[in-house]
């Protein structure tokens, strides 16, 4: 029951992500980016601490379910992410899917060590799921510095 319960949380988060990403924030470049400003001059990408606690989601799927039912909640997942924000569609379920499957990947490889695989797999991938979100989405990586250091 608990594999269950945290698939079903794990394909369901891009519909979160998405809608904090289109609700919460102000726009700050003409592509349309958005970021949650703190100040002035300073600002985040709100979903930044939801995709963190998605990567580690997505390791427990793993560990409790294993890496063919992980594969397919990352393809269920980048489904609903395609089905959930027309603005971003295209966008938020590429960069699901490079960022998940990567992060399996690196986990897979690290399991063994679960503190390194964890934060490695997880680095790597927000990496990439801000870069690739961010090219599709708006063909630039203008606010990528803010959003990764976030």
């Amino acid at each position: 029951m608990r594999t269950i319960i945290l698939l079903v949380l794990y394909c369901m988060s891009p519909v979160y992500i998405n809608w904090v990403y289109m609700n919460i924030g102000t726009t700050v470049t003409e592509s349309g980016e958005r970021l949650l400003m703190v100040t002035d001059s300073f600002g985040f990408d709100p979903t930044l601490p939801i995709i963190g606690a998605v990567f580690f989601l997505r390791d427990l799927v793993q560990a409790s379910g294993g890496r063919y039912l992980t594969a397919g909640g990352i393809l269920a997942g980048t489904a609903v992410s395609n089905l959930v924000s027309p603005e971003v569609a295209v966008a938020s379920g590429l960069a699901f899917l490079v960022s998940e499957t990567i992060d399996m990947g690196i986990y897979t490889v690290l399991e063994h060590r679960k503190t390194a695989a964890v934060l490695v797999s997880g680095v790597v991938a927000s990496l990439l799921d801000s870069l690739t979100f961010l090219l599709v989405a708006f063909g630039t990586v203008e606010t990528w510095d803010t959003q990764f250091a976030g």
